[in-house]
């Protein structure tokens, strides 16, 4: 019977031993897991932090049930009301069509059409610091 009960605490000393390996194994590999994910998280808020365009901030009034809808619409997309709406108008502006945007400012800024003198373009050109043509 004695041995039988020592043969039991050597197997569960060993059990207990296997169970520590393998805890620590798995620790060591949720730790790489962890600095893996860190490092994306950098590379990735490094990459994001360099595209930021500057903003500016506008408060406008939205009617009630346009409010529900969009915030239903942002639901279901997955994001919030601020950056649903901050994504429309930011798919809005890339369909824009640039010929629009000309006849726009040709109409409401016409001093964009006055050309100007070789001495101003030539001061201009060695301000950017091309030569020119």
């Amino acid at each position: 019977m004695p041995d039988s009960i020592s043969g039991r605490k050597e197997s569960i000393g060993t059990n207990k031993a296997a169970c520590l390996v393998v805890i620590a194994s798995k620790i060591k590999l949720r730790t790489l897991y962890i600095s893996y994910i860190s490092c994306i998280f950098v590379e990735k808020n490094a990459i994001m932090e360099t595209t930021i365009k500057p903003t500016k901030r506008k408060v406008i009034d939205i009617p009630e049930d346009i409010f529900r809808y969009l915030s239903i619409k942002a639901a279901a997309s997955g994001t919030n009301l601020k950056n649903y709406i901050e994504n429309l108008l930011a798919k809005e502006v890339e369909e824009m069509d640039d010929s629009e945007t000309y006849a726009y400012l040709s109409k409401t800024r016409p001093e964009g059409h006055v050309m100007i003198s070789d001495e101003e373009k030539q001061k201009f050109e060695e301000w950017l610091g091309v030569k020119g043509k």
